[in-house]
């Protein structure tokens, strides 16, 4: 005897529904709706110690891109019904097609009608006054506390509804059939009260198997092909189980659904209660006064509409409109944690698991960044290079950036920036990483020897040089001297036959990182210095003609590629070098036709470092911003002569007048399209440099000459030493 249970996946009244028939019906067997290949990791599920939600993942470990993900909350009526059956110790089994054929089945349906069956229960819905299936099942199901009687009301429904859909998608054909084999296998092992969860829309076809005859089945099932798959359970996110975050089985409403299974009663009360403490977090008012009476309003609410109980509906206007004023832009600060809400699940640390996971999580630990791991929201986290930990958790995120798991996100500084002891990073766990950390364990079994082997496997397929100077930038973030070497090697083969100068320019700067890298670590760097040989004379020689000719999109690629390039240079502190650079800056300034922004640029090098002087600048200004120039172009020779800094302006009066009379004299028409090239150039100016120069607008100012002051010369000869490290090393 077998007894059929149609449940809504994660529907909280579903699963209250199925304790009270489990128990009234008294099974000596279950049968749930779940992978058969997922039956082995059911035992793991009665650990005590497990905080849900949890996913069981099923994988192709040949092929990771074959995966699948079922997730489980403590609303979930196969997880209730699993937890029934551990405490009875009776026999638990998944009865669903397993995944080593569903991976398999073509996305396709051959079999489809033209009957739209997206949503077979809208209509009912609609007669009902509903405006989705979703909100009328909640209603009608969900808020229905019963016990065995609910059940036939579900199967009847359902069955008239298949009477009138007789087309059916080929998967649900096959799954059904596979649903129904297994049923009779419980049968004939002599199971004597059987109990069937499955969703409600499979109900009529497992319920009656006479009409589903033995030789169908076993032809439906015939020959499909399979591969072979393994299974674990994985943390897994209410933001991942709900709807929007892209689960097809998913609900609207994670957080809504758990108070609605662990208290019916009052839950009205204690979601805006909820509501109330989120906004005093916030900062904002929202007294016990205004709880009550936003739960007496949306206890008005659902009588009006002829509903039991507030839904979240009635609950949503009613805080909108007693706890935030109105304001909608207040409602939305809290709505993610009262909708979505932000659980996490957790799994114990016995669970079985590859042995790169049990590295990562122990890395995560000495890094000090498991409260990110364990959280779903987005965090912003600074880490100190300086200490033991942030320098440790640098090392890791980069690692795991390299290996396709973006657990942090590096958050770039200003474009200007040439290092730091710290480095900005947006952390954010996201449970389908689970997959991609299983995927990586064949590269090895910590972190470091899964990069260090995934980074030689991938330079055998790459043959573009800007790629490999990215990677050789990571690959020095995330300290794997034994990779760098053969990535070096890679690098040293492709720079020989390479051409393009702009790429050539990607290269340099990171393989000056690397001398620096290799230097403080004991490193022999006689490979990256010939490189270095091999690759700068070609650029210095190719740069000039690099800046003829290109439009300001690539402008402003080799805008920043030589910004680059001139840090790097003077950091290598080659006398040779720096003179031969020198030479090519001037060849680019006095070029007529180089690109007005670079032309700009390298005016601004040569000045700082001495090699023109005022006047020769001051006549250089003069020219460019001189009538015979289009507007646009002056705009744009401003913004390269004043990238990242204001204090040209600030310092040399001859400069600042020479642009404050340019800018004066343009006109307004001409001015307003220049605007948006001005606005970026500005924008990079510090807010103190800002509120200098307008001070100098409003009020004007004279060429202020600075009193020599006596300097105490054995002071300065102290602290000399330390300020050449800081500004120049």
């Amino acid at each position: 005897m077998h007894k059929v249970f149609g449940i809504r996946h994660h529907g909280p009244g579903s699963a209250k529904n199925v304790i009270r028939a489990l128990e009234e019906y008294q099974p000596d067997c279950i049968l749930i709706e779940g992978p058969m290949d997922a039956e082995k990791v059911i035992g793991l599920s009665a650990h005590k110690k497990i905080k849900l939600p949890l996913a069981i993942l099923i994988y192709n470990p040949q092929n990771f891109d074959q995966a699948a993900f079922y997730p489980f909350a403590k609303f979930s009526p196969e997880w209730q019904a699993i937890q029934y059956g551990h405490k009875h110790k009776i026999n638990i089994n998944f009865i669903d097609l397993p995944q080593s054929i569903n991976l398999l089945l073509p996305e396709e349906n051959e079999y489809s009608s033209d009957i739209d069956i997206t949503d077979p229960l809208a209509n009912l819905a609609h007669i009902a006054g509903f405006e989705d299936s979703e909100r009328w099942w909640d209603f009608t199901f969900e808020y229905a506390e019963s016990g065995l009687e609910i059940f036939e009301l579900i199967e009847e429904m359902i069955t008239a509804l298949r009477r009138e859909i007789i087309d059916q998608e080929k998967e649900t054909l096959i799954r059904e059939a596979h649903m129904r084999t297994q049923i009779r296998k419980a049968i004939k092992a002599n199971y004597q009260r059987i109990a069937v969860i499955c969703g409600a829309w499979h109900v009529p076809t497992l319920n009656d198997l006479s009409a589903y005859p033995l030789k169908n089945d076993k032809a439906i099932l015939k020959g499909l092909p399979k591969v072979k798959t393994d299974a674990t359970w994985i943390p897994w996110t209410y933001e991942r189980l709900a709807r929007s975050g892209g689960y097809a089985a998913g609900v609207d409403s994670p957080a809504w659904y758990e108070l609605i299974f662990n208290t019916k009663t009052n839950s009205a009360t204690r979601w805006l209660s909820k509501a109330a403490r989120l906004l005093r977090k916030k900062g904002l008012d929202a007294s016990t006064a205004n709880v009550v009476e936003a739960v007496n309003l949306s206890k008005h609410l659902a009588a009006l509409r002829d509903i039991s109980l507030p839904g979240l509906n009635e609950l949503k206007e009613a805080a909108l409109t007693t706890l935030c004023n109105g304001e909608e832009i207040k409602y939305n600060l809290i709505e993610q944690k009262l909708i979505i809400g932000d659980k996490v699940g957790r799994l114990p640390k016995n669970v079985p698991s590859v042995p790169l996971e049990k590295d990562l999580i122990q890395q995560i630990k000495q890094a000090r960044l498991t409260k990110f791991y364990n959280s779903s929201e987005a965090t912003t986290k600074k880490l100190d290079l300086r200490k033991p930990t942030g320098l440790l958790g640098s090392k890791l995120l980069h690692r795991l950036s390299i290996l396709n798991i973006p657990f942090g996100k590096a958050r770039k500084g200003s474009r200007f920036a040439t290092g730091s002891f710290s480095e900005n990073w947006k952390l954010k766990w996201k449970p389908e990483y689970s997959i991609r950390v299983i995927e990586a364990s064949m590269w090895g079994n910590n972190i470091e020897e899964a990069t260090r082997n995934y980074i030689v496997h991938s330079l055998r397929e790459e043959d573009n040089i800007e790629s490999l100077a990215n990677l050789l930038e990571q690959v020095l973030k995330a300290d794997l001297p034994l990779a760098l070497s053969s990535l070096l090697e890679q690098i040293s083969q492709l720079a020989i036959i390479q051409t393009d100068t702009d790429q050539l320019m990607s290269l340099v700067p990171n393989l000056i990182d690397a001398m620096r890298y290799g230097s403080s670590r004991k490193l022999d760097i006689t490979q990256i210095e010939e490189i270095l040989q091999n690759v700068l004379p070609r650029i210095m020689i190719g740069l000039p003609a690099a800046c003829i000719g290109i439009n300001e999109e690539q402008a402003e690629v080799l805008f920043e590629k030589i910004q680059r390039l001139n840090h790097s240079v003077f950091v290598l502190k080659d006398a040779d070098y720096i003179q031969d650079w020198y030479q090519v800056l001037i060849r680019i300034a006095d070029h007529s036709g180089s690109q007005t922004m670079i032309n700009a640029q390298v005016h601004r090098i040569l000045f700082e470092r001495k090699i023109y002087n005022n006047e020769k600048i001051s006549e250089r200004i003069h020219y460019h911003l001189s009538k015979g120039a289009s507007s646009m172009e002056q705009a744009m020779w401003i913004e390269g002569f004043l990238y990242g800094s204001a204090m040209i302006l600030i310092h040399h009066f001859d400069f600042w007048k020479i642009v404050d009379d340019w800018l004066e004299a343009v006109p307004e028409d001409q001015f307003m399209e220049m605007v948006p090239v001005l606005r970026r150039t500005f924008a990079e100016f510090s807010p103190a440099e800002k509120r200098k120069l307008s001070y100098f607008a409003r009020h004007g100012r004279k060429d202020i000459k600075i009193e020599s002051r006596n300097l105490n010369q054995e002071r300065v000869r102290v602290i000399m030493p330390t300020l050449r490290k800081i500004f120049l090393e």
